[in-house]
Order: C-alpha cells, then structure tokens, then sequence
C-alpha cells in the first residue's frame, strides 16, 4: 500500500498543491505574527507617549511614526517572500500537471491505437459479419430517421 500513494496519478501535483496550501497558510501566520508585534509595539510606545505627554510627545509622535514605518516595511518583506515562495511553487505545480497530463494522454493514446488494431484485426478476420452488422446499422438508422 505505501507504493501506491507513490504511484497514483498527479502525487507530484498533488504535493505541490499541498505544498502551495503550506505556504499561503505559513504567510498569513506569519503576516499575523508580524503586525500583532508591531502592534504591540506602537501600543506600548502609545502609553508611553501618553504617560510623558507634556514633556515628550514629539518625541513620541516620532517614534509612533518610526514604529508604523518599520511596521509596513516589515509586512511588505514578509508579504514578499512569501509571495516569492508561492510563485515558484506554482510554477512547480504547472510544470508538474503538464507532464502528467502528457503521460495520460501517451497512454490513452497507446490503448486507443490498441483498439484499433483490434477493430482492424476483427474486421480482416471476419469481414461478413462485419458487413453484416454494418447493413442492419444502417437499415435500423434508416428507420428511425424516416419517423
């Protein structure tokens, strides 16, 4: 049973979408991540600014403005990377089904050709049977095309 996972038709497909579904859902943890600690930050420089409001609220404004900066440059990298990440993978993904969808269509084609030949292989061996069939075809179709 372990061989047949590895065997099963678009496992590389599969795995990659599985993989793309990995990556979009570490990116959005990650994202998360990223702005709750950047919120925590500009919370805590928030209180300190309103603790030392008289004195240094410039200065706080500042660093509130500077912690906001830091915080989108943060998101955008991390948004990126991720971004990045996701496109390879569905690159690989496409490259992937592209080859299988060819393996499949190799083989269908195989067993149509082996169809054939046995269509042919029927019809040299017995071609009366074979007109035969083909008359009765085509007298039914004349009467139901008549109605």
């Amino acid at each position: 049973m372990p061989n047949e996972t590895e065997n099963s038709p678009f496992q590389a497909t599969r795995q990659d979408a599985s993989d793309l579904k990995k990556t979009a859902i570490d990116a959005a943890k990650d994202i998360g991540s990223t702005a709750a600690v950047h919120a925590e930050k500009a919370k805590q420089t928030a209180v300190e600014a309103a603790r030392d409001l008289g004195s240094t609220a410039a200065t706080h404004v500042e660093k509130v403005k500077q912690t906001a900066s830091d915080a989108a440059r943060d998101l955008g990298s991390t948004a990126s990377a991720h971004a990045e990440k996701a496109r390879g993978q569905f690159q690989s993904l496409t490259t992937h089904a592209r080859q299988e969808g060819r393996a499949q269509l190799q083989e269908v084609r195989g067993q149509f050709g082996e169809v054939v030949d046995s269509a042919r292989d029927y019809v040299s061996n017995k071609p009366l049977t074979c007109v035969a069939v083909a008359l009765a075809a085509g007298f039914l179709f004349g009467l139901s095309r008549r109605r």
